[in-house]
């Protein structure tokens, strides 16, 4: 690498990083469940080696009863051990990986279409595309995973022209996006199986990596088929147990759903024009792409088309993609294809490189480029947080560190809450003691089933009645929002002796504290 390429690549990550870590604590507006469930988790094994349950060093985090993969949790520990519990301790690694993302893009592209320009405008690509700035600015477990899947990726395709290099380096790489997230579950393997299959005077050479790499696998499947919780997980979640539920099980249904959500992730309209109208899956008024990329896209597989030879491996690895998020019922869902958005940036690249050799084009694109990422800047900075806020669990920071200051006065807080799992972010924003907590649901953690009791400590979550019994409630400190707990009847009442009304910034309230002496 030349040093203007040098240059040109720190730029683009600079750029790139900015994008990604700047405003980081209010853009997404709060922290959700999941990020608050995994922030926390990574303080409990920092403090205890185990998790909110006082499972010991868990390859899966049982969290909400949804398993979530536990690589996330771990390698938070040193953000979390320095800065505490708080926005940017729990999202500075996404943000950090999704950064790495971006140099390993410039060389996967490199590779995989041997151009270096392709490679270069990929990385650009990678740094300002929506979807790809999105998700390093939550703690998404997938993007995680997703750079240690390009890595791994980067390292067969080299292997697969210098047969022996780096093939050690791929296994670790895909076994860690593995134990990163879900999709990788099914994705890597597949990956690894395609790449010796199509250079299968690998696999007579290289058979103690491929047993090395299956046996990563090993202490995985021995969770899921010892443990039926979680496979009880992965059939909620399935396409088959979403059609059987509707009594709607022939076969060609079944094939009909899966080809139906297979195409859905190539739809130009769900790429550049609408996307998945999730917040919690992309940043406000823009689709995965930018809408004027579809003619990119369009350009690069034409190419593709052209050259079978040349972008065979970005083609086989663009089409096996989306394997993961057909299996379940979702029908768009961008977290479960992250793989798939890399690989169609590197196919947008490719068009563009070939639209550019028309100078006259430029003077379209470069304006259009500027005006759409100062369009996402704007949204991320203003629009995207308040447009948002209920889909981010807004206000649960605010309403918690308020009844914080106080509860210490009373032996016991009623908690009233539309939030579900409303437990994880008292434990997050009080800085609760995981030891104290382990020791206070060893009931709930001994039983496996799904948890339905989320009371803990002096906590207890139900609604707030005051008309009924709370307003002779004694010794205890009532949070609700404002119709439960209404100020005119709550100050009638003479065992009251503390109000705090909890706003936003806006001065819209929260909830009203209350506590009866």
């Amino acid at each position: 690498m030349d040093r203007h390429t040098k240059v040109i690549l720190l730029s683009i990550i600079l750029l790139g990083f900015g994008l990604r870590a700047l405003w980081l604590h209010h853009s997404p507006p709060a922290l959700n469940w999941d990020e608050v469930a995994l922030g926390y988790n990574s303080y409990s094994l920092s403090k205890t080696g185990r998790d909110e349950f006082g499972y010991k060093l868990p390859i899966l985090l049982r969290s909400f009863d949804d398993y979530k993969s536990s690589a996330y949790a771990y390698f938070s520990i040193p953000f979390i051990y320095f800065l505490g519990l708080n926005e940017i301790s729990v999202r500075l690694l996404s943000s950090l990986s999704g950064t790495m993302i971006i140099v390993v893009t410039y060389f996967l592209a490199k590779n995989l279409t041997n151009n270096r320009i392709v490679g270069m405008f990929a990385s650009l690509a990678i740094s300002i595309s929506p979807w790809a700035i999105f998700f390093s600015r939550a703690a998404f477990e997938a993007n995680l995973a997703l750079l240690f899947y390009l890595a791994g990726v980067y390292c067969l395709i080299i292997n697969s022209k210098s047969p022996g290099k780096h093939l050690v380096s791929a296994v670790f790489l895909l076994s860690l996006s593995i134990y990163s997230y879900h999709s990788e579950k099914i994705l890597a393997p597949i990956t690894f199986i395609l790449f010796m299959f199509t250079n299968h005077f690998l696999i007579r050479k290289n058979q103690k990596t491929i047993l090395l790499f299956l046996l990563t696998l090993l202490p995985l499947a021995i969770i899921y088929f010892n443990n039926p919780e979680t496979t009880s997980r992965m059939s909620s979640t399935s396409l088959y147990h979403a059609l059987k539920r509707n009594s709607d099980l022939s076969p060609s249904s079944l094939v009909n759903a899966i080809y139906s959500r297979y195409l859905s992730y190539f739809s130009p309209i769900n790429l550049f024009v609408r996307g998945t109208g999730e917040p919690t899956q992309q940043i406000s008024g823009f689709a995965e792409f930018y809408s004027f990329w579809f003619f990119f896209w369009v350009a690069g597989i034409i190419n593709i088309i052209k050259n079978p030879k040349k972008y065979k491996n970005l083609a086989l690895l663009t089409i096996i993609s989306p394997l993961p998020a057909i299996l379940t019922w979702n029908w768009f869902y961008p977290a479960r294809v992250l793989p798939l958005f890399v690989f169609f940036t590197i196919i947008i690249s490719i068009g563009f490189v070939s639209i550019a050799r028309h100078k006259l084009a430029l003077l379209f694109i470069v304006p259009l480029t500027i005006m759409s990422l100062t369009h996402l800047i704007g949204s991320i900075t203003y629009i995207f947080p308040g447009t948002s806020k209920g889909a981010w669990q807004f206000g649960m920071k605010e309403i918690i560190t308020e009844s914080s200051k106080v509860e210490g006065d009373y032996n016991r807080i009623i908690f009233e809450t539309r939030t579900a799992q409303p437990h994880i972010f008292i434990l997050f924003y009080s800085n609760y003691s995981p030891d104290k907590y382990q020791k206070e649901i060893k009931k709930i953690a001994d039983n496996p089933k799904g948890r339905k009791d989320f009371n803990f400590g002096k906590y207890e979550f139900r609604d707030v009645y005051w008309f009924r019994q709370d307003e002779y409630a004694k010794d205890t400190l009532l949070v609700g929002p404002p119709s439960s707990l209404p100020l005119e009847e709550v100050r009638l009442n003479k065992e009251v002796d503390r109000i705090i009304v909890v706003k936003d910034k806006e001065g819209n309230v929260l909830a009203h504290i209350v506590g009866m002496k």
